[in-house]
């Protein structure tokens, strides 16, 4: 069998993914606990070696140093000395890291390699609380971070220090000045993360920008850079070599003096997974040269991914190392099965779909003619940034002279200008993105099974015989035609029964299961965020926080885009309320909003009750072209599976159901309030046999409202209870809100609250708890179980907890 190390590589890694699950969830334990020892002091020290040191520019502009600490024995009060010594026992892969985040002027004292004692205010990682969100804790873990230090100082440090790791570090920082003496600061920031691996100066724009047209590759340190400068570099080693020394000694002293440049640029730049597994392949590379061996890129990429996987299992749930890795083994495994010029231009966009899906929800459609363009210029970006920063550091000896660094930067400047407005151009196009969500396993498992089996029935070399009994069969005449033969007897594709295979794969992976009602309380912090998807339908109803930034952009969209939703038809707003409202309003001011909103529906209130955040909201709506509709007590709204939209509204229970009617209960019309709770838009879902009462922040005023109306339109009283299914709690489950009458009245299965961790006001309230206990009703809450999704089919209904499902 031949590359038998790279099958049994592949088959150890598909054990390996087995039992991911297993790691991670140790690891999510290990750090819980090691969070629940620190948190009790607001400010910790740590003890140990100075490993990196990084600039990051701040969303305000400000200058942060992130500085990696290999850590020793934390400095923490001896009443604690014994559960640390329980702690300190772990088993890691490396030495543990904590990142330390302080002001340049106290990096500075604090040399690569010296022993240091840091204190700072102790900050985990935060975990992931919604389908779709960045998992920080998950990242970090995964680069062997434990914790990181914010305003950190340094108490103390050695003298002694790695003074090549040091050296590495300020010829970085030098060059780094000279790009930015060179460059404009959009220019500096790309070559920053290009050229050393320094993303930190990188704004988020330009990194959203790249991102959402396929082209975030260029900005890390990956093959091209190793091909480029290593192999670059034994070319022209080689040929200066070749009069002095005998062929082989040229090679052999070209080969060493390429590797070491190598490996201390990884040393200086920091070794990503991209960058290591470059690394990795080059080195194999060139010792198959000199020892008159077979370089096999399959046998070499899989020895890549042995040697970083048994350093950290986790890079399989890592983006860059998945990124890295796919590419390569769609051009070594992949391509020779593609038939056709166009079908070999998609290889690394089709063998990369179920990572791209994973991790960012959409298609960039037209970043393959984006990177047929930008991958051939990135040598000449490469080597112009090279040739200005060295200019400019050598002219910096003669007056700061900047005109010849400024010369040799100008293709550069040039490049990345045609990056920039390409990408602009190409996302100003119809369908430059589409979205597709997140897949489920399985679809990817099948997914790469069925290329799998394309690679392997056209390529002999892959498995030539792994299962002998298919080859004997296949020499029986009878079976002969229903068996594709492998190794010396694989044939090739037809190029249409190529394309129909791929195709048939792309298309199973993006099936989306839309039937019934699935309705998600998102982790908002403390705030409302729920969706509601029936079939082609979804509605956002309010959305909002007051104690997280930023809302739409981390928690909204993120979720949104992970279930394949690019399109709100109706979002409605129960009441004006930052904290139901600021991620709806900033959904509304980007004018870049990945999710477009058909539709806005405010509560039907006097105009004196109306607030300033309302009168915001419908001068943003009228001003971007969305439509406002108004919602009263009588009101409905019915939807329908098989189509994407909603029915005018009507009088409550006019006509025949035919899908999902939103019943409203609440404000009474024109009615003037004086306060926003109390006229807070209450819904009453129904679906067969499944319903639902969302009550926004409704207390004492606006329930009496409620049950008054329940009572003479519905006939629901205390005797006479709705019994819904599932309750929304109003106002986060404060103690005023859900009174006793309100429950008796609506008698609900299910409760759920969304209330941030650690919040101010103390909710869920205790007593709002015992009220419902009493009432026999199950309690979800959002600070403890993170997203709650609710999936019914009308007749049955199952709930699930996003924290708990994803330990």
């Amino acid at each position: 069998m031949r590359r038998p190390l790279c099958t049994a590589i592949i088959a150890g890694v598909l054990l390996l993914w087995l039992f991911l699950p297993l790691i991670w969830s140790d690891l999510k334990d290990r750090l819980k606990e090691e969070a629940q020892l620190h948190e009790k002091w607001e400010v910790i020290s740590v003890s140990g070696t100075v490993e990196e040191k990084e600039t990051h520019i701040s969303p305000d502009g400000t200058e942060v140093m992130r500085v990696t600490v290999g850590i020793g024995d934390p400095s923490i009060p001896q009443n604690a000395k014994n559960t640390f010594s329980r702690l300190r026992g772990w088993t890691y892969p490396r030495c543990p890291l904590v990142l330390c985040e302080m002001e340049p002027s106290e990096a500075d004292v604090l040399p690569i390699g010296c022993q240091a004692v840091i204190a700072g205010k102790f900050l985990p990682f935060s975990e992931a609380t919604n389908p779709g969100a960045f998992d920080e804790q998950l990242y970090y873990g995964t680069l062997h971070y434990r914790y990181r230090l914010k305003d950190a100082t340094t108490l103390s440090r050695s003298d002694s220090y790695d003074v090549l790791g040091e050296r590495l570090y300020q010829i970085r920082r030098k060059l780094g000045k000279s790009l930015d003496q060179v460059f404009d600061e959009e220019d500096a920031a790309v070559l920053h993360a290009m050229l050393f691996g320094e993303r930190g100066y990188l704004s988020s724009e330009t990194k959203d920008l790249f991102q959402r047209n396929g082209i975030i590759h260029i900005i890390a340190i990956s093959g091209l850079h190793i091909s480029l400068l290593g192999m670059g570099l034994y070319r022209i080693l080689c040929r200066l070599l070749l009069l002095p020394l005998s062929g082989r000694s040229a090679r052999l002293t070209a080969a060493l003096f390429s590797l070491g440049f190598i490996l201390l640029y990884g040393k200086m730049t920091g070794s990503g997974p991209s960058s290591l597994r470059a690394i990795i392949m080059f080195t194999l590379y060139l010792t198959a040269k000199l020892l008159g061996r077979t370089y096999d890129l399959m046998t070499a990429l899989s020895i890549a991914a042995a040697l970083i996987l048994l350093d950290q299992p986790l890079f399989l749930l890592h983006s860059g190392f998945l990124f890295s890795f796919g590419c390569v083994a769609a051009i070594g495994a992949l391509m020779p099965a593609m038939r056709g010029r166009l079908m070999k231009a998609l290889t690394i966009p089709i063998a990369t779909l179920p990572v791209q899906m994973q991790f960012y929800y959409r298609i960039p459609i037209y970043s393959v003619l984006l990177n047929l363009a930008v991958v051939p210029l990135m040598g000449v970006v490469m080597l112009s940034g090279i040739a200005a920063l060295l200019l400019q550091t050598l002219c910096s000896g003669f007056g700061g002279l900047m005109i010849p660094g400024r010369v040799a930067g100008f293709p550069a400047h040039a490049i990345l200008t045609f990056y920039h407005n390409a990408c602009i151009a190409a996302g100003a196009l119809p369908g430059a993105g589409a979205v597709t969500g997140r897949a489920e396993s399985w679809q990817v498992a099948a997914y790469l099974i069925l290329l799998i089996i394309m690679v392997v029935s056209q390529d002999g070399t892959m498995m030539p015989d792994v299962d002998h009994s298919i080859r004997t069969m296949a020499c029986i005449p009878a079976l002969k035609k229903r068996f594709s033969k492998v190794g010396g007897y694989a044939r090739r594709w037809p190029s249409v029964i190529c394309a129909l295979w791929v195709f048939a794969a792309v298309l199973l992976l993006l099936q989306r299961d839309r039937s019934g009602l699935r309705v998600t309380m998102l982790d908002v912090g403390q705030g409302d965020g729920i969706v509601l998807s029936f079939g082609e339908t979804d509605i956002l109803i309010d959305g909002g926080s007051s104690d997280q930034s930023e809302l739409s952009r981390y928690r909204l969209e993120p979720f949104l885009l992970s279930q394949g939703i690019d399109s709100i038809e109706l979002a409605i707003l129960t009441h004006d309320d930052i904290d139901h409202c600021s991620g709806l309003i900033g959904m509304l001011e980007d004018p870049d909003r990945a999710i477009s909103i058909e539709r806005l529906c405010l509560p039907d209130i006097g105009e004196a009750s109306k607030g300033e955040n309302f009168r915001h909201i419908e001068a943003l709506a009228e001003s971007v072209g969305i439509p406002v509709s108004y919602l009263s007590a009588g009101e409905s709204i019915e939807l329908f599976e098989d189509t994407a939209g909603w029915r005018s509204f009507k009088g409550a229970g006019a006509g025949q159901k035919t899908g999902l009617e939103l019943m409203c209960f609440n404000p009474v019309r024109d009615k003037d309030y004086l306060e926003a709770n109390a006229y807070s838009a209450t819904l009453y879902l129904t679906y067969g046999k499944f319903s639902m009462l969302l009550t926004g922040d409704l207390e004492e005023e606006g329930e009496q409202d409620v049950i008054r109306y329940l009572s003479d339109e519905l006939g629901a009283t205390a005797q006479q209870s709705m019994k819904v299914t599932v309750l929304k709690v109003a106002h986060h489950g404060s103690r005023g809100a859900t009174t006793e009458e309100f429950l008796k009245v609506v008698q609900p299965r299910v409760a759920l609250i969304s209330a941030g961790r650690d919040n101010r006001y103390g909710h869920p309230h205790r007593e709002l708890l015992e009220r419902l206990m009493a009432a026999g009703t199950d309690i979800y809450i959002t600070n403890e179980s993170g997203a709650i999704t609710v999936q019914t089919d009308g007749s049955t209904a199952e709930i699930k907890q996003y924290l708990l499902n994803n330990d």
